[in-house]
């Protein structure tokens, strides 16, 4: 099915639909008025009220037109359709089944972040890119859509979950300023808008796809061999830029919300890593010039990020650092909590450098995990 749309002639007959019914409006409390002066000679509240909902609904029409309206011309604009004359453009394939403005919002958030996904990836990979907008504008399309959790979903799909941790530092800082206006710093606002776009994605995962992409992160980062170089290990800084440190409001408590499944199964994985190896590669390459400070003054710790986004998410911190002891649902387990808790002492022990951000990251989790003394649920109570 193609979609043709002259924009300028569309936005006339918006505004012809709000001009009837702002004169609908009017007449109606014309009307009231002149019940009023004569005393109600009898009631118009039926009136009022059929008419009040049939003035509403026809301006909301207009705000459905409008919506999809500006829906096809973005899409135009970031390069999924395109312009035939004054004439805005889009093929929507048969099965997409794009039969009203709600499954047109749905089927454009999927195409907009498969179209920014690809052209990202142009920019960190290499290769053609699906249009020729530069890396800021689709920065900024990033960025826009980055709540609405049907674009999020197929944007981590489309880039690959496994790929998350490694794209921020493929960012050329050598760009130039026609294609980012500020290069140096790309990097580590990139991890922290993927951030964004991966909370608001897992928040929409069931347990099987937030195990399935929490054990690809994980994955992405568990090489940290000497033999390597110990690469991995800023591709853990990259997800700890990623999942920690968002707190816009200086209240210390992280600003995303992910998914209890996904953080439950992220900790689950990024606690199997050696993070003595990883803090140990991290801290040898602190003093190293690099460019993005956002990045790479972030800890080696494979769990800091993790457990500082679980800071805003009780209930997953609870799971984590004291689940319930088989067939004890009133009982916790703090087997783990102990472990982490002593994770420090080992490290001072092995003369590692260790940074604050892993500790306040587990200072965090337990303190949201002690929000839940206060729950209705008996069980999570007195764990």
């Amino acid at each position: 099915m193609k979609i043709k749309l002259n924009a300028d002639n569309l936005r006339k007959k918006i505004k012809d639909i709000r001009d009837l019914a702002d004169r609908a409006d009017t007449a109606r409390t014309q009307i009231d008025a002149a019940f009023e002066r004569e005393s109600d000679p009898v009631s118009p509240d039926d009136f009022l009220t059929r008419s009040s909902d049939g003035i509403q609904r026809v301006r909301t029409v207009a705000d459905k037109v409008e919506k999809s309206m500006n829906t096809i011309i973005s899409l135009n604009e970031n390069g999924v359709g395109k312009m035939e004359g004054d004439d805005y453009t889009l093929d929507i394939p048969d099965d997409a089944h794009v039969t009203d403005s709600n499954s047109l919002e749905d089927w454009a958030g999927k195409e907009q972040a498969a179209a920014d996904a690809d052209d990202l990836q142009s920019y960190t990979k290499g290769g053609s890119k699906r249009t020729n907008r530069s890396y800021d504008e689709v920065i900024h399309s990033i960025d826009k859509n980055k709540t609405n959790s049907r674009y999020a979903v197929k944007f981590i799909d489309s880039v690959g979950a496994e790929n998350l941790t490694q794209i921020p530092l493929n960012v050329k800082t050598s760009m130039s300023r026609e294609q980012c206006q500020d290069p140096i710093n790309a990097p580590g606002n990139l991890a922290i808008l993927l951030g964004d776009v991966l909370s608001s994605a897992s928040r929409e995962w069931d347990e099987s796809k937030s195990s399935d992409v929490a054990k690809k992160i994980a994955g992405s980062i568990n090489d940290t061999s000497q033999a390597n170089g110990g690469e991995n290990s800023q591709r853990i800084k990259v997800l700890n830029a990623m999942m920690g440190g968002h707190d816009s409001d200086g209240n210390g408590v992280n600003d995303l919300k992910f998914g209890k499944s996904f953080l439950v199964n992220l900790a689950t994985e990024a606690e199997k890593i050696d993070y003595k190896m990883s803090m140990a590669f991290a801290a040898g390459r602190r003093s190293t010039s690099l460019p993005d400070q956002k990045i790479y003054e972030q800890s080696g710790d494979p769990l800091a990020g993790v457990l500082d986004a679980m800071g805003n998410n009780d209930e997953a911190a609870l799971e984590f650092l004291a689940p319930a002891k088989s067939g004890e649902p009133g009982i916790a387990d703090t087997t783990r909590l102990d472990r982490l808790t002593h994770r420090w002492d080992d490290l001072k022990a092995d003369h590692i450098h260790f940074e604050r951000d892993g500790f306040s990251g587990l200072t965090a989790a337990i303190a949201a995990a002690s929000q839940k003394r206060a729950s209705t649920n008996t069980a999570e109570r007195s764990r």
